[in-house]
């Protein structure tokens, strides 16, 4: 072991020791794990997306002019009017086929979703690097003149800095949305990425063209600690062209996501002042710091390894056995990518493939800032009856929970307090039971958006009476 340490950064090792084969079998297992999950998630996405753009050709229309499966339109005039009179559905405006597909031209895929495509594809490129120790396991050595040593070193510079440069991007745009409700034009995001992409290779490859891949220092990507990367005889390139950026990274993202913490904090301490919340919304941080969970991960998986290689180049003795570690905390990093956001903002990246264009990606989005673990996003509509009390004229005479348990206090029933709809129904009236409209509308020449309910699976017995099921097909 001794000798081992002993041996020089830039040269190659015959034999791996116990304890760095050790750290390298942990940190392939890592990278792989991170590579499949980051892989599996990116071809979901990029699968996602094609089905989007091939929207409205999946199926020919049949007809003339179809209606647009895909509107959003609430209709509430199909209540108790559409089950009780025969009224004809509102007619819509008919969309033909050439309309829908300029529509679908004008639209443009989730900005979220695009970002964290190309954060995928920058963890990809992370996994590969620290898969590529499988090679040294394979031969338990590191051969700095074989192509694997610079393929390595190679994708270690390019993942890094991408995957700190798209978390960074994702902060920024998430602060934007989340702080000041405000979104770049897609063109502007498209520029970004591009420009983004273009400078991780440009800065990547530079140092090695303008450097003739290391002619007079050994090589340009040699044994570094504990797999290959750039020579240690090129301090300063380390930090300009790598470091530098990564630590403006983790600087930038930790500062975003706490200003989205305090910022909401804000609204929420001025919505209870202005009487207009109590503090327990779907937005509340109260109970929810969990928020900095993102800059936390990206700092704990990104950290030990910059900070190591710095104190490197200040003239510390960094052992393996660090390195190791710092690389399996870095390796785990595309895994936690994909956990982290598959988690939190599923809504986005789950959804279905109708709403791959949709333009909410703000805090909403937040899964865990939701106040109730049994709530999800949508709308919550609550229906009330009137009152069991004789004395109450409210029109109905509605079951109640007094009336169900049989509770009442001496001669009176437990008192209710009145909505306004209820005060409307005061006098003479119809007593009519609650009942129950499911209206669903299929166009059976197209796929069935898995969101709604299937027609076929509603065609039950209903229960009671008073509940209605219609079923109209377009």
């Amino acid at each position: 072991m001794a000798l081992a340490n002993l041996k020089p950064e830039g040269q190659s090792l015959e034999v791996l020791p116990a304890f760095h084969r050790q750290g390298l079998i942990g940190i392939t297992i890592l990278a792989l794990l991170s590579f499949i999950t980051s892989t599996i998630l990116f071809l979901y996405l990029s699968y996602k997306f094609v089905a989007w753009y091939r929207l409205p050709d999946e199926k020919p229309v049949g007809h003339q002019t179809v209606q647009n499966p895909h509107q959003r339109q609430t209709d509430f005039t199909l209540g108790i009017d559409g089950v009780f009179t025969e009224q004809p559905a509102p007619e819509e405006p008919p969309v033909t086929k050439s309309i829908i597909h300029e529509q679908r031209a004008k639209s443009a895929p989730n900005q979220f979703l695009v970002l964290i495509f190309n954060l995928l594809l920058a963890d990809m490129h992370q996994a590969t690097a620290f898969l590529l120790n499988a090679t040294w396991l394979q031969y338990n050595a590191i051969w700095v003149d074989m192509h694997v040593c610079f393929a390595q070193g190679l994708f270690v510079s390019l993942g890094d800095l991408s995957s700190s440069m798209f978390i960074t991007a994702i902060a920024i745009h998430s602060y934007l949305a989340v702080v000041h409700d405000y979104r770049p034009p897609h063109s502007v995001l498209y520029m970004g990425i591009c420009a983004a992409w273009v400078f991780v290779y440009a800065i990547s490859i530079i140092p090695i063209v303008a450097t003739s891949n290391g002619a007079d220092k050994g090589g340009f990507f040699v044994r570094a600690g504990a797999w290959c990367w750039m020579n240690r005889d090129y301090e300063v390139l380390r930090l300009v062209t790598h470091y530098l950026y990564i630590f403006m990274g983790l600087g930038t993202t930790s500062a975003l996501y706490t200003a989205i913490y305090f910022s909401l904090r804000r609204q929420e301490a001025v919505s209870r002042a202005n009487g207009t919340g109590k503090g327990d919304g779907p937005i509340s941080t109260k109970h929810n710091p969990l928020f900095l969970i993102y800059p936390v991960i990206y700092v704990v998986c990104t950290l030990p390894l910059a900070a190591g290689r710095i104190a490197s180049m200040a003239g510390a003795n960094v052992p393996v056995e660090y390195f190791c570690f710092a690389g399996a905390m870095i390796a785990s990093n595309g895994f936690w990518d994909c956990l982290l956001f598959g988690t939190t903002r599923h809504v986005i990246i789950f959804s279905s493939k109708y709403d791959v264009d949709t333009s909410e990606d703000g805090i909403q989005t937040f899964n865990f800032m939701s106040s109730s673990l049994h709530r999800g996003l949508g709308h919550m509509v609550s229906i009330q009856g009137g009152s069991n009390d004789p004395k109450d004229q409210t029109a109905g005479g509605w079951w109640t929970w007094s009336q169900l348990s049989g509770k009442s206090m001496g001669n009176k029933h437990w008192a209710h307090e009145r909505t306004t709809s209820q005060e409307s129904l005061r006098g003479p009236a119809i007593q009519l039971d609650t009942v129950t409209t499911v209206v669903v509308e299929v166009d059976s020449d197209k796929e069935r958006d898995i969101r709604y309910p299937d027609p076929d699976a509603l065609r039950t017995g209903s229960v009671n009476s008073s509940e209605r099921e219609l079923v109209r097909r377009t």
